[in-house]
């Protein structure tokens, strides 16, 4: 584990450190809005988060839409800073009105293998799911910002499809198989070309996707598998690596491979099939 990271995530704990408004069975909450009823899960312990002592959270969590507490009805929508941090849960159920998970939400979760994340979620903060082994990872199309280190290690990773901008600070995806089934914009742009993919085996573009520069421009290996679901080629901005070209597959739908052979930059693969 990075140690900046460690330490950045002890300044957001200490910032924000305070005992939890209230505890309703074994999760305990803070209140976002009195006015509003809403309420995030919040840190459960008194003694700051490190990798030997983390959240006494464990086993299997379903967090509640809603949760009662002397006599009042609160809207659960958020994962407060640092709630699981280094936790010992399994798997998370989280309820639809979910909006937020907020710093080191799930931070070196070790022994996290399953979590969905629900429709209306809007944002996934720094360091979010830094340093998790998930199988498999779904990125609801409502998500409309990934902050740096944000996402697990996965095998499987799907952004599902959409029309909605996604901002990512992110710069590396560590998974094998890749579905972005939207548009994105990577804000790190400016300081690296293109994700870093290293895992990467499988790469799927989505119809909705035009802009494949972070995808294809990035640190990623030379052999894998390109899918693009657009009959009409997404546009290059310059060529691509020659390892990529000679080494990779590019599957593309059925009846488009004159626009792909005539496509600039495309046509140089040389491996080109539809589907």
């Amino acid at each position: 584990m990075n140690k900046t990271y460690f330490l950045l995530c002890l300044l957001f704990f200490f910032l924000n450190a305070k005992a939890t408004d209230f505890q309703v069975g074994n999760l305990h909450y803070n209140l976002v809005s009195l006015q509003d009823r809403t309420v995030e899960v919040a840190y459960p312990d008194k003694d700051e988060p490190n990798t030997l002592h983390g959240s006494s959270y464990k086993g299997d969590i379903i967090i509640p839409a809603t949760v009662s507490y002397k006599g009042q009805e609160f809207r659960v929508i958020g994962i407060g800073v640092n709630a699981f941090y280094n936790s010992q849960v399994t798997s998370v159920i989280l309820p639809e009105g979910i909006e937020y998970i907020k710093y080191c939400g799930f931070y070196f979760n070790k022994k996290l293998k399953s979590i969905n994340l629900p429709k209306g979620l809007l944002k996934l903060e720094e360091n979010a799911f830094h340093d998790c082994n998930i199988h498999s990872f779904t990125i609801p199309s409502t998500v409309t910002y990934i902050g740096l280190r944000g996402l697990p290690n996965t095998d499987k990773m799907v952004f599902e499809e959409g029309e909605d901008l996604l901002t990512m600070k992110v710069s590396n995806i560590n998974t094998k198989e890749l579905y972005i089934g939207r548009p994105v914009k990577m804000e790190l742009s400016g300081l690296i070309d293109g994700f870093i993919m290293k895992k990467l085996t499988t790469l799927t573009i989505g119809k909705y996707v035009s802009n494949i520069k972070p995808f294809l421009y990035g640190d990623i290996p030379q052999n894998i598998t390109i899918i693009i679901q657009n009959s009409n080629p997404p546009k290059l901005e310059k060529s691509l690596n020659n390892g990529l070209l000679v080494n990779s597959v590019l599957r593309i739908p059925k009846g488009s491979i004159d626009a792909y052979k005539n496509a600039e930059y495309y046509k140089d693969f040389f491996t080109i099939e539809e589907y």
